[in-house]
């Protein structure tokens, strides 16, 4: 099922939203603003400021005549921990277990405040004491909390939330693999 969403990155000073729709030739923008975000923006904790960021999400998605309630979320990279560690080649069930004695050791806050996932860039097809690639991500739980919050109070959705980063290389590979199956080869 392709789902219509569109991008959101809540900055210090401003908010930015994007629309795009996959065709066959490429991608069409649909709709695209930069909007001020509240002076306060997503630091507060005060309900009046969360009411006010989401009034201000509001009015950008129909000032911009967004045409979908589902929303992809940039986070901001430095309030997230990002790395790509080697483990031994496991299973998705062994890794699931040793993830989070990995995430101890490159995640400078107690894990219980943490909300990880991970995914694996390449495992090897031997089993002979491969190595295998994984990228684990962090984000303190209260900021994925807040955001959900914030967002829902705005009458959106969230699909996903990732750095701007992620979210960058994502689109770039996937616009490559693309490009490479769509492609005559000689």
């Amino acid at each position: 099922m392709n789902k219509k969403t569109f991008g959101l990155d809540i900055g210090a000073t401003t908010m930015k939203l994007v629309w795009l729709t996959h065709q066959k030739e490429g991608y069409i923008l649909n709709a695209s603003l930069i909007a001020p975000s509240p002076p306060k923006g997503m630091l507060s904790q005060s309900p009046i400021d969360e009411e006010e960021m989401a009034q201000a999400i509001k009015k950008a998605t129909e000032d911009a005549k967004i045409g979908t309630k589902l929303v992809n979320v940039a986070l901001a990279e430095n309030q997230v921990y990002t790395k790509v560690i080697e483990m031994p080649s496991l299973s998705d069930r062994e890794l699931s277990s040793a993830i989070y004695w990995e995430a101890e050791q490159h995640i400078p806050v107690p894990l219980s405040n943490i909300t990880l996932v991970w995914n694996v860039l390449r495992r090897s097809a031997k089993k002979s004491g491969d190595k295998m690639q994984v990228l684990m991500v962090g984000a303190p739980s209260l900021l994925v909390k807040k955001y959900q919050k914030v967002i829902s109070m705005a009458g959106l959705s969230i699909n996903s939330m990732e750095t701007e980063i992620l979210a960058t290389v994502r689109a770039l590979t996937d616009r490559f693999w693309s490009y490479l199956s769509s492609s005559r080869r000689i």
